[in-house]
């Protein structure tokens, strides 16, 4: 069992302590390492990985660009940004996200023009504060 995203990554210590059973927890920034983690514990025993900062030029970063299952042949989910910067006292995103990172520009318009000849007529744009994302 694995246990990833922005509480894993901020309440780590609590799930390793109060759910035993969990074999991997990992946090936002590697979440592409998901099924590496899973087959490490297997062999090797409960696997904690949190990567503090997600490298600028890591595009693995983006969720979208792993493979996917669709539910519906006609929609996908595209990711354009991640983390976010600003310091809303409600929200946990920027502390356990990082600062924004805008997706390149060409590799959203790639996505979504490969999807679109797969047959997607609906896309959605995914990110914390895609309001600010890059758009050049």
């Amino acid at each position: 069992m694995a246990v990833g995203g922005c509480l894993a990554q901020k309440d780590r210590d609590q799930i390793q302590h109060r759910a035993g059973h969990v074999d991997v927890v990992f946090g936002t920034h590697n979440v592409h390492r998901a099924a590496e983690l899973l087959a490490e514990a297997r062999s090797h025993g409960p696997v904690m990985e949190i990567l503090e900062e997600t490298v600028r030029e890591d595009s693995e970063a983006f969720p979208s660009v792993l493979p996917t299952q669709r539910d519906a042949d006609h929609k996908a989910w595209v990711t354009i940004q991640i983390g976010c910067d600003n310091s809303c006292a409600f929200c946990i995103v920027p502390s356990v996200r990082g600062p924004e990172i805008s997706r390149p520009f060409g590799e959203k318009v790639a996505e979504v023009e490969s999807l679109a000849a797969d047959g997607v007529t609906e896309v959605t744009l995914l990110g914390q504060n895609v309001n600010s994302t890059d758009v050049t």
